[in-house]
C-alpha cells in the first residue's frame, strides 16, 4: 500500500536546501520594503488576500500532487488557504515578517530518490527567482522614483508676456512648451517664471531672453537685457549657462541673479550676485569663479571698459523686495538659500510689503500742502480776491499739484522704437526677423551687424556690415551665414528713405554663432536613400538632397533636390544622361530660408554613393 500522506525530510539532505532559504530571505525583505514605501506614499498597505495569494502562487512547489496535501504540524511555514482554480495542491506562504524555517513538501511516493527531488526543485527555484526580482524591481522603482516622468521645458507662470517663434508673436501663456530658439519678452509691470527641466529662470519686468540650448544635461539661455534670476539644478555632470554679450556665466547647481542694463558711460552693464554656491565667469578678460557672496560688474561695447571689478554683495540689496521675494520662494520650496538666508528673516518683512514708492510719496505732499495753503491764504485779507489777484501765488498752494504731475514726464523721456526687430541662432547662421515700417517715406530696410554693442541709428556707418537689405516693404526676414562658432554679434535694422535718412530703428540685439550641425550617416537601402531628421524646427526650412558624379558634391559641382518636410527619404533620381555602371555620390543637408536668402544649417556626415545598374 502506498502512503500518500506528506513526508517530513531532513533539510540537512536537500542540496538545494542553501538556494531556499536565500530566496526567501530575499523574497520577504523586498516585500517588507515595497510594503513600507507604499505605506509611507499612500498611508495605506497591501490588501491581506491579495498579498497572500500572491506569495501562495510564487512559493507553490512545482509539479505538486493533484488533490489538497497538509503541511507538516509545528512548521514555519503554513499551508495556505488559498486553492488554485485548477485545482492544484495547496500553496506554502511565508509568515508575515518570520525568517525562513525548514520546508516541507508533499510527496506521491515514500521514498523518492535525490535526483528526483533535484529535478523538481529547478522549477520551483526559476519561479521563485522570478517572483522575487518583479518584487525588487517593483520596490526598488517605487523607493528611487524611476517610475516619475522626467521634467520638461514649460512656463511655469507668465504675466504680461510675449513668445516670439520663428518671427511670430503670441502671448505667452503658462504650461506651454518651451523650444530652442524661443525668445521671452516680459512686460514692463510683467513676470514669467521658465522651468527649464529641474531649473527655474525667473523674470523680472522688463527682461527678455532667448533660449539657446535645452537638453536633458545642458541649458543655455541669452539673457538679452533686464533681469532674472535662476534657481539652478542639473544633473551630474550637467551645466547651466547664461550668455550676456561676450560673457558667459556658468553653474552647475546654485542661485544667482543677473541684471542687464545700459551702462551710464555708453555700452551694457552687466551685474552678477552669486547667491548660493559660486558661478564661473568666461569672457574676453577673465575666466574665473565668482565666490558665493560676491557681486561680479563688466562693461562692454565701451572701448574703455577694463574687465570685470568683483567684492561682497553690497548690504543695500540685501532690501531689494525681487531678492526677498525670491528668497522666499527658495525657502518654500526646500531650497538651501545661502548668502540671502538674511533677507528671507521676519525684520526684512517691512521693505518687502511696503511697496513705498507709491504710498510714501503720495502721504508726504498729502501733509504738506494741507499747512502751507492754510498759512499762505492769511496774507491775502479777502479770500475772494485771493484766487484771481494772485495768480503768482496760485505756485504756492500748488506743491500737491506740482508733485502729482511729477511722475508723468517720466515716460515721455523714453522714445520707443518703431520697428521690432528678434533674432534666432542656429547653427551656421542667424535669422532675423523685424517687424513691418508703416510710416510714410518708406525706401529700403537696412539691417546692420557688428561685432560690438554700438551700432548707432544712422546709415552708413563705420565698423558695421550690411546683413540684410532689401527695397520690399513686406519682406521682413533675413539670414546671416557669416557667424563663426561661439562668438557673439550685434544687429539693429533701420527704415531708411531715399537720402538714407533713418526714419525708424530697432534696439539693438545680440546672437551667438554656431557652426553647423552635424545630421548623421546618410544610408541607402537598395534605392532608397534615408537620413535622421533634424529636431530644432525654428531653424530647419527644408532639406536639400545634393548629387553629382563628383565625389565630393556640393551646391557648386551638383544637383539640388528640395526635399519638403518632414520627409526624410527620397528615393534615387533617375539618370539623367548618365550611362550604366556611373557611379553617383549624394550628400543631404538641412537649411534654413528666410525672404532675404539662406543658409545650411547642417549637413550628412558621410557621402553616399550609388552605382546604376
Amino acid at each position: 500500500m502506498v502512503n500518500t500522506a506528506p513526508v517530513p525530510f531532513d533539510r540537512a539532505s536537500d542540496p538545494n536546501a542553501p538556494a531556499y532559504d536565500a530566496l526567501s530571505a530575499d523574497l520577504a525583505a523586498a516585500g517588507r520594503r515595497a510594503r513600507n514605501r507604499k505605506a509611507q506614499l499612500t498611508n495605506g498597505r497591501p490588501d491581506p488576500a491579495y498579498a497572500e495569494a500572491l506569495r501562495g502562487r510564487l512559493m507553490q512547489p512545482a509539479g505538486g500532487a493533484a488533490g489538497g496535501s497538509q503541511a507538516v504540524a509545528g512548521a514555519p511555514l503554513a499551508a495556505a488557504s488559498y486553492q488554485a482554480a485548477s485545482g492544484r495542491g495547496a500553496a506554502v506562504v511565508l509568515a508575515p515578517d518570520a525568517l525562513p524555517g525548514p520546508l516541507t513538501r508533499p510527496r506521491s511516493r515514500s521514498e523518492a530518490s535525490a535526483a528526483g527531488r533535484k529535478t523538481a526543485s529547478r522549477p520551483l527555484l526559476a519561479v521563485l527567482g522570478i517572483g522575487a526580482l518583479i518584487v525588487a524591481v517593483l520596490a526598488a522603482g517605487l523607493v528611487t522614483g524611476r517610475f516619475a516622468s522626467l521634467p520638461a521645458n514649460r512656463v511655469g507662470e507668465a504675466v504680461n508676456a510675449t513668445l516670439v517663434r520663428t518671427g511670430s508673436s503670441q502671448p505667452l501663456l503658462a504650461g506651454s512648451l518651451l523650444m530652442v530658439g524661443d525668445e521671452i519678452r516680459v512686460g514692463a509691470d510683467g513676470h514669467a517664471t521658465l522651468d527649464l527641466g529641474s531649473s527655474q529662470a525667473r523674470l523680472a519686468g522688463g527682461a527678455e531672453v532667448r533660449l539657446n540650448i535645452l537638453s536633458s544635461s545642458s541649458v543655455q539661455l541669452a539673457l538679452l537685457a533686464g533681469r532674472a534670476y535662476h534657481r539652478v539644478v542639473v544633473p551630474t555632470g550637467g551645466s547651466y549657462a547664461i550668455v550676456t554679450g561676450p560673457y558667459t556665466w556658468t553653474a552647475t547647481g546654485t542661485a544667482f541673479d543677473l541684471d542687464r542694463v545700459p551702462a551710464p558711460t555708453g555700452g551694457e552693464q552687466v551685474t552678477l550676485l552669486a547667491l548660493e554656491h559660486g558661478v564661473a565667469i568666461d569672457g574676453p578678460d577673465v575666466h574665473g569663479q565668482v565666490p558665493e557672496g560676491s557681486s561680479a560688474t563688466v562693461l562692454f561695447g565701451n572701448p574703455t571698459s577694463t574687465g570685470p571689478t568683483i567684492g561682497p554683495i553690497p548690504p543695500t540689496d540685501f532690501s531689494d523686495p525681487w531678492l526677498i521675494n525670491n528668497a522666499r520662494l527658495d525657502e518654500s520650496l526646500g531650497y538651501p538659500i545661502g548668502a540671502l538666508a538674511q533677507v528671507a528673516l521676519a525684520p526684512n518683512d517691512t521693505p518687502a510689503a511696503s511697496t513705498s514708492p507709491s504710498l510714501g510719496p503720495t502721504e508726504s505732499p498729502s501733509e504738506s500742502p494741507t499747512d502751507s495753503p492754510s498759512a499762505e491764504p492769511s496774507p491775502s485779507d479777502s479770500p475772494s480776491d485771493g484766487p484771481s489777484p494772485t495768480p503768482g501765488l496760485t505756485p504756492s498752494p500748488s506743491p500737491s499739484a506740482v508733485a502729482s504731475p511729477s511722475p508723468t514726464p517720466t515716460p515721455t523721456s523714453t522714445a520707443q522704437p518703431t520697428v521690432g526687430l528678434s533674432l534666432t541662432s542656429c547653427p551656421g547662421g542667424v535669422v532675423m526677423t523685424w517687424s513691418k515700417y508703416t510710416g510714410t517715406g518708406f525706401a529700403r530696410y537696412v539691417t546692420l551687424r557688428s561685432a560690438n554693442l554700438g551700432i548707432s541709428a544712422t546709415y552708413p556707418q563705420a565698423g558695421t556690415l550690411v546683413a540684410a537689405t532689401t527695397t520690399i516693404r513686406t519682406r521682413l526676414s533675413g539670414a546671416d551665414a557669416g557667424v563663426s562658432d561661439g562668438s557673439t554679434y550685434f544687429y539693429r535694422t533701420l527704415a531708411l528713405d531715399a537720402a538714407n535718412n533713418v526714419l525708424a530703428a530697432s534696439p539693438t540685439r545680440s546672437a551667438l554663432g554656431y557652426g553647423q550641425a552635424d545630421l548623421g550617416f546618410l544610408s541607402i537601402t537598395g534605392t532608397l536613400l534615408s537620413w535622421l531628421h533634424y529636431d530644432n524646427a525654428s531653424c530647419l526650412s527644408e532639406y536639400r538632397l545634393l548629387y553629382s558624379l563628383n565625389s565630393d558634391p556640393t551646391l557648386a559641382n551638383s544637383t539640388a533636390v528640395i526635399v519638403t518636410l518632414p520627409t526624410t527619404n527620397v528615393s534615387v533620381p533617375a539618370a539623367t544622361g548618365w550611362s550604366s555602371g556611373s557611379t553617383i555620390y549624394f550628400r543631404v543637408q538641412a537649411v534654413r530660408t528666410t525672404a532675404l536668402g539662406s543658409f545650411v544649417v547642417g549637413q550628412s556626415s558621410n557621402i553616399q554613393s550609388y552605382t546604376y545598374p
